[in-house]
């Protein structure tokens, strides 16, 4: 169904707005030449018709709020529920269905209605003709009747709706609030009460949302695989709220999603400057994965900078055991090498790349102990080139594929060595 602009729908406001003040004056220009008091009262009824009618329709237009009983709450627990004052709506319903059938019961009676009303408009305003007292009366009444009705219509409903989810409840904000932040390769994993709640969110647009609610917002467009509206929203929120590390991961995942690298690139490193250790260990594992992921494709210089990522990880935060999907990451920075050295014309037999070699099943071996069997798979992938699902450039350890330590490892069958 098509719909108008904003731009189209303020020309309409504006065109019946310039209608209405012409049809006005059009009115004080009748008695013109008379005595400013008839003018004013010249001006003054066309304006009471309106709003006459503007009432009208208002009560007609007033839309109906529909509740539903709270469920009851299960034993031991307690719910308090507030509902929504009807009594406008009721006192509507009720004045709509009276007038209604008074108004056709008289209806035969309405011209002598307007007549005499008119006769007491002339007698009170010198210069104002029965005729035009007339005109006033139907038209400004039936102009204030539409205008009241559309008014009410369009823009009551949508002005109440903002008024009642103002906030979302402690149950939606607590589902979003710890929808984890996806680590790189990983697809997230979504509840189903975090996708009711995202899809409660997003019944607004964005620009409706209070600003303490736009970072819900935007993690439930994420949720609902609408990156560009996350992405639009996330920073909104980093405008808002621009120390909030895990704001700039959650946009980096974004960027990263969308193929904007260099962007998701400065928006982690943002995060890392905002990183306050110890803090909170699972953020800076986070803020680590998309530290140690994004320069996997930056070549030699990018390898260096996952190692220095790791490296300082180990240093920040000793205690804590370094997470499997920043040793992948490792994992796959040392095969970058590995295959930049065959690729320089290095052998496999020498000491440079047979160190290379054992820091890369180092890493993996160190992946498995900590992370178990989860990511065995992303491992298989990055080393076996008819792995399934396997992306074309997941191809960092490929250098090894015929290397029965690293097969044995995986879970995979050892291939015949050559004699």
């Amino acid at each position: 169904m098509a719909t108008f602009s904003d731009t189209t729908t303020r020309r309409i406001q504006l065109g019946a707005l310039a209608l209405l003040l012409t049809e006005v004056l059009l009115c004080a220009l009748q008695v013109g030449g008379l005595s400013p008091q008839s003018v004013g009262l010249a001006v003054f009824w066309p304006l009471a018709w309106l709003g006459l009618g503007g009432l009208l329709g208002f009560l007609f237009g007033i839309p109906k709020v529909l509740q539903q009983e709270a469920a009851d709450p299960t034993p031991g627990s307690s719910r308090y529920v507030l509902g929504v004052n009807t009594n406008l709506e009721q006192i509507s319903d009720w004045l709509t269905k009276l007038l209604i059938g008074v108004g056709l019961v008289e209806l035969s009676r309405l011209p002598t209605a307007i007549a005499t009303v008119a006769l007491e408009m002339t007698g009170n305003t010198p210069g104002l003709t029965k005729s035009l007292a007339e005109a006033i009366i139907v038209l400004f009444s039936v102009e204030g009747f539409i205008g009241g009705y559309l008014c009410t219509r369009l823009y009551l409903p949508r002005e109440l709706r903002r008024a009642d989810q103002a906030t979302y409840d402690e149950e939606t904000r607590e589902a979003l609030a710890q929808a984890p932040v996806p680590v790189p390769e990983e697809r997230p994993e979504v509840s189903e009460a975090q996708q009711k709640a995202a899809e409660l969110v997003t019944e607004r647009p964005l620009r409706d949302v209070r600003g303490q609610d736009v970072p819900l917002w935007a993690r439930a467009q994420a949720i609902r695989n609408n990156p560009g509206e996350a992405i639009t929203a996330f920073r909104s929120a980093i405008e808002l709220d621009p120390k909030n590390p895990k704001l700039r991961v959650e946009l980096t995942r974004l960027l990263n999603l969308t193929g904007n690298r260099e962007e998701a690139w400065r928006q982690v490193q943002e995060a890392h400057a905002l990183l306050k250790p110890p803090g909170s260990v699972r953020l800076a594992e986070s803020v680590y994965d998309w530290l140690t992921y994004l320069p996997l494709w930056e070549g030699a210089e990018g390898v260096a900078k996952t190692v220095h990522y790791v490296d300082e990880f180990r240093e920040r935060y000793p205690g804590v055991a370094v997470p499997g999907s920043i040793l992948v990451n490792l994992t796959a920075a040392h095969g970058q090498q590995a295959r930049a050295l065959l690729e320089k014309g290095v052998p496999r037999e020498a000491p440079e790349f047979r160190e290379v070699r054992a820091k890369t099943l180092k890493a993996l071996n160190e992946t498995l102990t900590t992370g178990g069997s989860r990511w065995a798979p992303r491992l298989r992938q990055l080393l076996d080139p008819r792995a399934r699902g396997k992306a074309p450039d997941d191809n960092d350890l490929e250098v090894f594929e015929s290397d029965n330590e690293f097969r044995v490892a995986l879970g995979l069958a050892p291939v015949q060595q050559a004699a």
